[in-house]
């Protein structure tokens, strides 16, 4: 009986959220600083996250899964960041259009089209 009790007190000291990231007991994530980072970011858990609900989501499937999230949340607001981005891009080129601007359709048409690509690679 007393095995069980130390047994129980141990898990829940490493199942508690203290134990697993800053003060507030979450974890960070990896970083998106940039779209690259977001699009390699989103690729990798996502494929990790479908590995893990493929199968049991036990309370360890569901640690995980909570570990990864934040990883994800992260590349997700970097690539809304980004599509807002691009579409003011996208606005600029549209304007520019309308005033036959042959530099800025050029040149912002050409910062729309690598941002498409890096979202969206063929």
């Amino acid at each position: 009986m007393k095995s069980l009790v130390v047994a129980a007190f141990c898990a829940a000291l490493v199942l508690s959220p203290a134990a697993h990231g800053d003060d507030d007991g979450h974890f960070e994530g990896l970083a998106s600083e940039t779209l690259e980072e977001a699009v390699a970011n989103l690729r990798s858990h996502t494929a990790l996250l479908e590995a893990r609900l493929s199968g049991d989501v036990d309370q360890e499937a569901m640690m995980d899964i909570h570990e990864l999230s934040y990883t994800l949340e992260n590349a997700v607001e970097r690539l809304s960041a980004e599509i807002a981005r691009l579409a003011d891009v996208l606005e600029e080129v549209h304007l520019a259009s309308e005033q036959w601007d042959d530099e800025t359709v050029r040149t912002q048409g050409a910062v729309f089209v690598d941002g498409v690509r890096t979202v969206l690679p063929e």
